[in-house]
């Protein structure tokens, strides 16, 4: 039957459409590079698209087989692909073959392939068989990629994650863990699992859990937070300091709170290790004895403790700094000294106890120590220095006052070494004048020569004793003594000492205590201190003289030159003179030192003051500012109240008598001279040359010898053993001592204790026959 016009139209538009429908088709499996395969199982002819011949690298005429297909499926993959095949061939299953799978392209690449087919059949039952298999290929290399990549990376994360050593957690809205790590479980000593039933604030402690769940619903509403610590307990009640750290995102669709948590209490208890540490450290940098400081080359201090302020005179360490911003010139009395100090750091990296005069706030004085080490940087560029300071001014002031003991002990020692030689001579000198003047009248022209001889001897027998009194090398007679008694007998001859134009006041103290001494050598204090009074008054003034008990404490006792605290009696002596300035005023008590000029002063007044002092175990000060006089302040120990004052020595007329006397003096001159003195008041006179001769003189003589004199010091055999000797000869004879020497070469022979058994060289006539009538009556 031949078609219609119409229908020919119709079928050939239907052509059309199917046709423009098939180039549609073709277009987007081109585009979207999805390989198509149709296989007639009933000619066993397989049709591929071009994109599918691209995928598998084929040429437009090459014909495909199975075996061509399976040739290109990767290794592996064959076996699961046979079976894939098998089951989708199998009459009596679906047809569908839907697998994943590599293959081998003929350059030797391989490519990840995602293939769908479906297999038709015909027939039923035992006849049903495969027709026909159409499928798409497409391939998914880079997808595989993209998804071993990520599977890669999540592998990795996971690890990071599972391996941290911080906790890693996930919240929900309500608080409880969606995941922890394992980490997270070590901190608070749960198993992972039994984690993921709690809550955080479940961990939390009770005073924690407001602040916990109020930061939970405060980052759940985005609000940024940077981080906070939470005081948790964990599962064995052990309580721990965590830091917490979280922000906002979605866990399986849901919103949730992704953070970390840290365990810090380890931490904490550092911190409060170290801050207690460093609160000692301040503590014992605060309250140290030394001064510790650290300061910059450039001259200024970082840092400084109080007692480095407080041996510089600043009330804080705030001050000091805030003050002295150029080290070398404020606080070096010698700058050089801070040069010196800065180029052992430089040289040395250290100074090992490096002393310095220090300058205080109020301007005074003062004596540093200084160790100290600079710290460099990794250049060796000094950053800075730091040490430690120690106030030796004490120390310096003793080692003064050793050194002026050093003075003082060569001193005597010179002044004993000469002292008997020079006092026989002196005693010579002045023997034989007194003797002349006894025989010549006063208006005879050479008596008045006779005079001057006298008293020039007598000055220089004065200047020996005040060499010895300095270097407390006199002998003392020390007594228990009433001070106010002794000022008060001596004031008249202070009187006529310092003339008419000065003017002399004594306030004795009430229930004054007694004290130790010499009573001439307290009147020797006196009469120096008197006459150097006058010198600063020359055109008068006033003396004021005070007594008083007193007491020194601890502080008392080192201010201004150390003595031992206890119970004093003091003496003061102010004048109203010239004054002495700063830099004279510490060598006023220098033996030779004075500022009076070569001919009005030996400079021995004061040395002698001091040396008697000294010996008196007592401690003087002085005082001065120019213009303003000086005053001199004398503390002796206070003795106990149960001693007694003994009543003074009556005087002993100097008359002769008509005993037997045996006189033992090796220096000739002054053996004659002596004899000479006793001989003309009728006393008989035995001489002996040396203590053999002394001997001899004493079995050979057959009346009774009523004393012996004698020289302590002589060649072979001393005085002390002559006298010894001569008592076994002669029982109950009396002894009396002579001696130029003093002080410790004295007493190597025997100890005086008292001026009754020994008379001093140089001595007069009149001090000879009291002495001797004093012994012979006694």
């Amino acid at each position: 039957m031949r078609e219609t016009p119409r229908a020919i139209a119709e079928r050939k538009k239907g052509e059309e459409a199917l046709r423009q429908s098939e180039r549609r088709l073709r277009q987007a499996v081109r585009v979207s590079h999805l390989g198509i395969f149709d296989h007639d199982h009933l000619t066993d002819t397989i049709c591929w698209s071009p994109e599918q011949r691209e995928i598998y690298g084929l040429g437009p005429d090459e014909v495909v087989t199975m075996a061509l297909y399976f040739d290109h499926v990767y290794a592996e993959d064959r076996e699961v692909i046979l079976e894939a095949v098998g089951h989708a061939h199998d009459p009596a299953g679906d047809g569908l073959f839907d697998i994943d799978h590599r293959i081998t392209r003929r350059d030797g690449s391989i490519r990840w392939l995602t293939t769908r087919s479906q297999t038709f059949f015909e027939g039923e039952g035992a006849a049903r068989h495969k027709v026909r298999t159409i499928g798409a290929v497409l391939d998914i290399t880079e997808r595989k990629r993209t998804e071993d990549a990520l599977h890669e990376a999540e592998t990795r994360f996971r690890g990071l994650v599972e391996q941290s050593p911080v906790g890693i957690y996930i919240l929900c809205q309500d608080g409880k863990f969606s995941y922890v790590n394992p980490a997270m479980a070590w901190i608070f000593k749960y198993e992972q699992e039994e984690m993921l039933s709690l809550s955080v604030l479940d961990l939390a402690v009770d005073k924690e859990h407001t602040r916990a769940a109020q930061v939970i619903r405060e980052l759940m509403e985005g609000i940024p937070q940077p981080y906070f610590t939470f005081r948790f307990r964990r599962k064995d009640g052990i309580l721990i300091d965590v830091e917490v750290h979280g922000t906002k995102t979605e866990f399986q669709g849901k919103p949730a709170l992704i953070g970390t948590m840290l365990d810090i209490t380890e931490r904490r208890r550092a911190e409060q290790a170290l801050r207690e540490a460093e609160e000692k450290y301040r503590e014992i940098f605060d309250n140290a004895v030394l001064g510790i400081f650290q300061s910059t080359p450039e001259g200024r201090y970082l840092s400084i403790n109080q007692a480095m302020a407080r041996m510089h005179g600043y009330a804080s360490p705030g001050e000091m700094m805030a003050t002295i911003t150029d080290i070398e010139h404020q606080q070096y009395a010698d700058p050089s000294r801070c040069r010196e100090f800065m180029r052992l750091l430089e040289e040395q990296n250290t100074a090992r106890n490096f002393e310095y005069e220090i300058c205080r706030k109020d301007s005074s004085r003062g004596w540093a120590l200084l160790n100290a080490r600079a710290i460099r940087d990794e250049q060796g560029k000094v950053v800075y220095y730091e040490g430690t300071q120690e106030d030796i001014t004490v120390r310096k002031h003793l080692e003064a006052q050793y050194q002026q003991a050093q003075k003082m002990e060569a001193v005597g020692h010179l002044a004993g070494g000469i002292a008997h030689d020079f006092n026989n001579i002196l005693n010579v000198i002045m023997g034989y004048t007194e003797l002349s003047s006894s025989l010549l009248d006063e208006k005879h022209p050479v008596a008045r020569n006779i005079s001057q001889i006298r008293q020039a001897a007598e000055r220089a027998a004065n200047l020996t004793k005040q060499l010895l009194a300095f270097s407390r090398q006199q002998i003392a007679y020390p007594r228990v003594l009433d001070l106010n008694k002794v000022v008060e007998n001596l004031s008249e001859m202070l009187k006529r000492l310092v003339g008419e134009d000065v003017v002399i006041s004594f306030t004795p103290g009430e229930r004054l205590g007694l004290i130790r001494a010499d009573v001439g050598q307290i009147e020797q204090i006196l009469m120096n201190l008197g006459a150097n009074a006058r010198d600063a008054m020359p055109r008068g003034g006033e003396i004021i003289i005070e007594t008083c008990n007193i007491t020194l404490d601890d502080n008392q006792a080192q201010q201004p030159a150390p003595a031992a605290p206890g119970p004093y009696v003091m003496l003061s002596f102010r004048d109203t003179g010239s004054g002495i300035d700063k830099e004279t005023l510490p060598r006023i008590f220098e033996p030779f030192f004075t500022t009076k000029g070569p001919t009005k002063g030996t400079g021995l007044g004061l040395s002698t003051v001091y040396g008697i002092v000294k010996q008196s175990n007592g401690h003087i000060w002085a005082s001065s500012e120019p213009n303003k006089g000086t005053v001199l302040k004398i503390c002796f120990p206070l003795v106990e109240e149960n001693e007694s004052v003994p009543d003074s020595e009556s005087e002993t007329d100097s008359k002769g008598g008509s005993e037997t006397l045996l006189l033992v003096e090796d220096e000739a001159a002054l053996r004659e001279v002596a004899a000479s003195m006793l001989e003309t008041v009728g006393y008989k006179v035995l001489k002996a040359e040396n203590a053999g001769a002394a001997l001899a003189l004493a079995q050979a003589c057959t009346g009774e010898i009523d004393l012996v004199i004698t020289d302590v010091i002589m060649p072979n055999m001393s005085g002390v053993e002559l006298c010894g000797r001569l008592r076994e000869l002669r029982p109950g004879v009396g002894m009396l001592y002579i001696s130029g020497f003093t002080g410790d070469q004295l007493q190597r022979y025997a100890q005086f204790a008292s001026d009754v058994t020994l008379l001093e060289k140089p001595f007069t006539k009149k001090s000879l026959l009291k002495k001797v009538r004093s012994v012979l009556d006694s």
